[in-house]
């Protein structure tokens, strides 16, 4: 990107829509990467109006880029950048609606084929497999937002992970697919976050309407999917984890996400935001062990945001709720007697409320999560 930004300081009529598209997105992404502070210090103006004027933009950019007919794979890019930081900001279903967009461009560029099966360079193949993957984060988190279903299912793709390197392992007119880098990489945190997308869609999807290509096979048990759970959390410790400790901060971050979202899993096992009675069969040391994960998840979700070494990306942080984890707090909380956990618990909740803000519940989380997570409070302050 660098090389193009150079060629066309010279010569902006050379620059084409689908790139103009992707440097406005980059632009976005700057500023909403920045501190308030930051953005006055630099442009002498507020963060929110250079937010919205960059906004605008990047939404012309990509309307001149014809994005509804668009073959350029830069566009989509584009597209995927936008929505990863608008999530950031947009309190309506304006990124979940868009998330829908993005998958049919994609597929229709035939991201969700690997490219390697059809002769595609190697440097193409891993552009569409990072490109595809980033789509699949957007879908399972856009969902994650509304309560609904991931629309991408898991037997609907066959594009392979991106390969674990750096960037300048990488060159368009290479011939051999570039290897794997051995430890850590530029692509270490992304592909945790892959692997991890790709188990929670197995684990939280269930087809309403039964398997369209024949017989529904039966339901996984909480056994099997515990059993998921742990060989995921294995193969993350020997491929990437072990890898991070010291390693420098985006390593810690990464190492510490994968253990969070980890945790996060094991609840989602236990629904507690779809059947919150079904934690009453729970053994008290399930609900132990469940209590203390959800304290922990909180806790490392504010460590992400507040550490001094991990601040700037603290952005991408605020945009990921635990709505999972403060339910099934809200609903322990409700029934447990005053202790030193309990106050742990307590300042773990006020925390994550404090750093969320009052709007937690409207635009975009008046869903399933919200609507259910405030059914608790409203339980909550009818015992108080």
């Amino acid at each position: 990107m660098s090389k193009t930004i150079k060629a066309v300081q010279s010569d902006m009529e050379s620059l084409s829509k689908s790139t103009e598209a992707l440097m406005f997105s980059i632009y976005f992404a700057t500023i909403t990467s920045m501190t308030a502070e930051e953005v006055n210090t630099n442009f002498g103006i507020s963060k929110t109006v250079l937010l919205r004027q960059y906004r605008f933009a990047t939404e012309q950019a990509l309307a001149r880029a014809n994005l509804l007919k668009t073959n350029d794979i830069v566009t989509i890019q584009a597209l995927v950048l936008f929505l990863i930081c608008v999530r950031r900001h947009d309190d309506t279903r304006f990124v979940w609606t868009m998330t829908g967009l993005a998958i049919r461009i994609a597929q229709s560029l035939g991201l969700h084929r690997d490219g390697a099966k059809f002769g595609l360079s190697p440097f193409d193949t891993e552009m569409r497999r990072r490109l595809w993957w980033q789509v699949c984060i957007l879908d399972v988190r856009a969902s994650e937002d509304h309560g609904s279903d991931p629309s991408v299912m898991t037997s609907s793709y066959d594009t392979e992970l991106p390969t674990s390197c750096n960037d300048l392992d990488l060159d368009p007119s290479q011939k051999e697919p570039v290897k794997p880098r051995e430890g850590v990489s530029e692509m270490t945190f992304c592909l945790i976050r892959f692997e991890i997308c790709s188990l929670a869609r197995v684990l939280t999807y269930s087809p309403p309407g039964g398997c369209p290509a024949g017989p529904m096979p039966p339901p996984l048990t909480l056994e099997e999917k515990e059993e998921m759970i742990k060989e995921k959390t294995t193969h993350l410790e020997k491929t990437y984890l072990k890898y991070c400790e010291n390693a420098g901060p985006l390593y810690w971050v990464a190492a510490t996400v994968a253990r969070l979202i980890a945790a996060k899993m094991a609840l989602i096992l236990y629904h507690p935001l779809i059947e919150p009675d079904k934690t009453d069969s729970l053994t008290s040391d399930t609900r132990d062990r469940l209590f203390m994960a959800s304290i922990e998840i909180l806790e490392y979700s504010q460590l992400l945001e507040a550490e001094a070494s991990t601040k700037k990306w603290g952005w991408l942080f605020a945009t990921y709720i635990q709505w999972h984890a403060i339910a099934y707090l809200l609903g322990e909380l409700a029934i447990r007697d005053n202790s030193i956990i309990v106050k742990r618990a307590w300042q773990a909740v006020d925390n994550c409320f404090g750093a969320c803000g009052v709007d937690i519940f409207k635009g975009k989380h008046e869903s399933l999560l919200s609507k259910l997570a405030k059914d608790v409070v409203k339980t909550m302050r009818q015992r108080l």
